[in-house]
């Protein structure tokens, strides 16, 4: 995020804030791209529009001008949002990890799918064997099997409360 330059605070012989935003539309586009030099520090985007560069003036006029009234309510803000961010960030790393199924080794799980029964043998390793060939995952069996992603405990019907789940619930 680019950080934005603070010009001094509105002359008494300044307009108003809502003459200077009326005044955008008279403005030429040489004109309005001057303004935002001036007030944003850095050269406006290239190839904007004339709407764009008004609206965003003037929204900048604005800023400026009401910032200046309460500049304490700029640094108390400043301060609670970065609290905030300071609360959220263990939060954020914080990562939720996912319960894997753990299944009784040969287990056959079966499932008919577009007229075909395909079955599918758990390996002693936590692998998965179907149809001759390995597998590391369900999910990998069943996109080989319905060719789209595709959970693999979700395609073969896999609960919390199937006694072929090791300490599922009973």
């Amino acid at each position: 995020m680019q950080k934005l330059k603070q010009t001094p605070p509105m002359k008494a012989n300044e307009p108003s804030v809502l003459a200077q935003v009326a005044n955008l539309s008279n403005l030429s586009l040489k004109e309005l791209n001057d303004m935002w030099l001036r007030l944003n520090g850095v050269p406006a985007p290239s190839g904007q529009k004339r709407p764009f560069l008004q609206s965003h003036l003037a929204y900048r006029i604005q800023e400026l001008a009401y910032a200046q009234v309460n500049p304490t309510l700029i640094a108390s803000n400043k301060t609670r949002i970065e609290s905030m961010i300071e609360h959220l960030k263990p939060l954020a790393k914080a990562r939720t990890k996912k319960e894997t199924f753990k299944l009784v080794p040969g287990t056959r799980l079966r499932r008919d799918f577009q007229g075909k029964t395909h079955e599918v043998t758990v390996l002693s390793d936590g692998n998965f064997e179907y149809e001759g060939r390995p597998f590391s995952s369900l999910t990998a069996v069943a996109h080989e099997i319905t060719q789209l992603k595709w959970s693999g405990p979700s395609f073969f019907g896999l609960t919390r409360s199937n006694p072929a789940i090791l300490g599922a619930r009973r």
